[in-house]
């Protein structure tokens, strides 16, 4: 019996945290399309008297229709749902010590991450203003580069101790 490994405790650790992060982000997000969709009216009074000049996205949420304000949050959402699954999905790996699954999550978070980073830096120059989230980015993104470093070393460790099950050479030519 292969007793559980501390990296493979962390990545556990590092799922539960993903899977409860997104579940309140989505609780949180679910709550703002509700509030969008049924106070329009309220929120969009309260929003008149801001001055647009400062805040020039207000203006643009201001003209919108409620079914584009509603999409909006989309993205987001889709997002936190995805980090959820991938959550769920470093769970099962690392607790079952699935090197191929590891790995699979190790190439998906690391293209995520660029993808996000890149995303995130043509932003900031399109959009100075924009900066005001770099802490939350930071935050973000730290925390993944700590869990791609968990995730690395824990691939490393089934790979040289041998204990993932590989698949036999001849698996898939078997025949009845």
């Amino acid at each position: 019996m292969y007793n559980m490994s501390c990296y493979q405790l962390q990545a556990k650790i590092i799922a539960v945290i993903e899977m409860v992060l997104s579940s309140i982000f989505l609780v949180l997000l679910g709550f703002a399309v509700v509030l969008v969709s049924t106070k329009r009216d309220e929120i969009l009074e309260n929003l008149r008297d801001i001055n647009h000049e400062e805040y020039p996205h207000l203006k643009e949420l201001l003209e919108s229709s409620t079914m584009e304000q509603v999409s909006i949050f989309m993205v987001p959402i889709i997002y936190f749902m995805c980090e959820f699954a991938l959550g769920i999905f470093l769970y099962r790996s690392a607790d079952n010590n699935q090197y191929k699954r590891l790995r699979i999550w190790f190439i998906i978070t690391v293209t995520l991450s660029l993808v996000g980073l890149v995303a995130y830096m043509g932003e900031i120059m399109r959009n100075p203003d924009f900066a005001g989230t770099s802490t939350i980015f930071i935050v973000n993104f730290v925390f993944t580069l700590y869990s791609l470093w968990v995730v690395h070393a824990l691939i490393k460790e089934i790979k040289t101790h041998g204990v993932h099950h590989p698949v036999p050479y001849n698996a898939y030519s078997y025949k009845l």
